[in-house]
């Protein structure tokens, strides 16, 4: 049975959104065929999704993807917007998400007129330099489906997640501490054949290299914007070495297609 064969078929059930049957199809693949596992790993996470993709988006989300721009600059006053906000919230439903230390904002901030430039900002980001690696065919455009700050304290600690609202996720750091040693975000790879792509600034090119190691850690910097598929698991976890807040917007980025 050749992975040609499997993916379009995978495609074909995904695109004819028969979800639960596709779901139970990729279960078998992933059991029975274990050297095929890829295939499995992918649409279990898109299969969710109730849109219709272009052939090449579903080709090119495997093997997972990690794009690393330094150097953004971005509007100050973004720090008085967001202490504000947190004034004016003091408390919300994220404060039971079963994270530690860790403050966090209502997920529709890309509806906050105060929070619209970093949000195009970022899709000038991903539109310039990394939806090209998903080689779409059809006409599409870039939205942020979700828009949020968070504000990672001493000892703060965010559990393993990953996000089921955009094609791609990203964060975008406002500021960070200045360890060496902690202040980590760890993105997991089981398969072990990440691509990561890291670009000085928003007019250098990418630097291509494969990490093969299960766990990816990296230690962000103000100004660095970090792009990685949906389904690619990340958590975070400081240490009391860390004094100062860190203060990061994550979002997640839908990819939509023309008929």
């Amino acid at each position: 049975m050749s992975k040609n064969f499997l993916e379009i078929v995978s495609r074909q059930l995904f695109n004819l959104k028969f979800y639960k049957f596709t779901n139970l199809y990729n279960k078998i693949i992933g059991l029975l065929f274990n050297k095929h596992k890829n295939l499995y790993y992918k649409y279990k996470f898109y299969y969710r999704k109730n849109k219709i993709y272009c052939k090449n988006f579903l080709k090119n989300i495997y093997p997972p993807k990690i794009f690393i721009v330094k150097n953004i600059y971005f509007d100050q006053k973004i720090f008085e917007k967001i202490k504000k906000y947190q004034f004016d919230n003091v408390s919300n439903k994220y404060d039971y998400a079963g994270h530690l230390n860790i403050y966090q904002s209502l997920h529709n901030l890309n509806e906050d007129k105060d929070f619209h430039n970093i949000g195009e900002l970022i899709k000038q980001v991903v539109n310039k330099k990394i939806i090209q690696y998903y080689q779409l065919e059809k006409k599409f455009s870039i939205n942020i489906e979700k828009l949020w700050f968070t504000i990672t304290k001493k000892s703060g600690k965010m559990k393993k997640h990953h996000h089921l609202d955009g094609d791609l996720s990203g964060v975008f750091y406002l500021k960070c501490d200045n360890t060496h040693n902690s202040g980590f975000i760890n993105l997991y790879n089981y398969q072990k054949n990440l691509r990561v792509y890291e670009a000085d600034n928003i007019h250098e090119k990418f630097k291509e290299k494969k990490f093969n190691e299960k766990k990816f850690k990296y230690k962000p910097q103000e100004g660095d914007l970090i792009i990685f598929d949906s389904y690619v698991d990340h958590e975070v976890d400081n240490s009391d070495e860390i004094k100062d807040e860190r203060i990061s917007m994550p979002c997640d980025i839908s990819i939509n297609f023309s008929d």
